[in-house]
């Protein structure tokens, strides 16, 4: 517990270090009209988060062209469950300078899962690590956030448009005020406070 804590604070301090309003590659870029074939193709750009990637890493990226592509970056070994995954494997965190640039998840020498830590990266919309709730709803205004059942550790906010989730690292108190619950767990769109901010940005389809 002491160690996640310590995990949780590093993390934090590091979101909470540039809060600039900076846009990917300098530009706010519009959304694309991809064909159907090529929709899932992930789409690689320095900085920039999307659906199946995060920077020059994607999902169904060989392990071995990551390391190679980030081999002048520190490759610090992470336990998957402070990511909202129910493993007791440990896996990576990408950094540069001691400073988290992402968490990577594999499986089968494969990469299955991203997760952007720095503020310097962006998705399209210019959602970011280290945003707080009222920055989120000034870009999508109708926001829900759900409770992780698997953990109990996170919150998150899924962004559909963009096939994302804003995670935020939770202990015994919540961020959200929860009345109601489905089958994937609690979800509510009223919040104890709008300053919260973003821990990790989640690749989620």
């Amino acid at each position: 517990m002491k160690a996640f804590l310590i995990f949780i604070f590093i993390i934090f301090l590091y979101a909470c270090s540039d809060n600039s309003d900076q846009k990917v590659n300098g530009n706010i870029k519009e959304p694309s009209t991809e064909s159907d074939e090529r929709k899932d193709e992930p789409e690689i750009a320095k900085g920039l988060i999307t659906f199946n990637s995060v920077d020059k890493a994607f999902v169904g990226m060989d392990i071995k062209d990551l390391l190679e592509t980030y081999k002048n970056y520190q490759l610090l070994d992470t336990p998957a469950y402070y990511f909202e995954i129910d493993s007791e494997e440990r896996e990576l965190v990408i950094a540069k300078d001691n400073k988290p640039l992402m968490f990577v998840w594999s499986k089968d020498d494969e990469v299955v899962e991203l997760c952007a830590i720095s503020p310097s990266l962006r998705t399209k919309s210019n959602l970011r690590p280290g945003m707080t709730i009222k920055e989120i709803k000034e870009i999508y205004s109708d926001i829900k956030m759900s409770q992780d059942i698997v953990t109990g550790n996170t919150e998150s906010i899924y962004i559909p448009q963009e096939k994302v989730a804003l995670c935020f690292f939770t202990e015994q108190k919540t961020i959200g005020i929860y009345k109601d619950s489905d089958e994937t767990g609690p979800m509510t769109s009223e919040f104890k406070s709008d300053t919260f901010r973003v821990n990790y940005i989640q690749t989620r389809k």
